[in-house]
């Protein structure tokens, strides 16, 4: 299981693989019950929570960032 998170890890490393498509929300981690509710109505797919609050979403955003 772990050789496939390597692989992985490497390509989008790399710009091989890109994962934007599937994420569907970036949302504070304060706001971790609306990602997990949105996820209950099948309204998200992919829900990244970031530590660092609006900042980070904007910045990881912008940088085409997975977190």
């Amino acid at each position: 299981m772990f050789e496939t998170w390597t692989v992985m890890e490497r390509m989008m490393k790399k710009k091989l693989l890109n994962i934007e498509p599937i994420i569907t929300h970036r949302l504070p981690l304060e706001k971790f019950e609306e990602g997990f509710s949105l996820l209950e109505k099948g309204m998200g797919s992919k829900i990244i929570l970031l530590p660092g609050g609006d900042r980070d979403i904007h910045a990881s955003a912008m940088a085409g960032e997975v977190v």
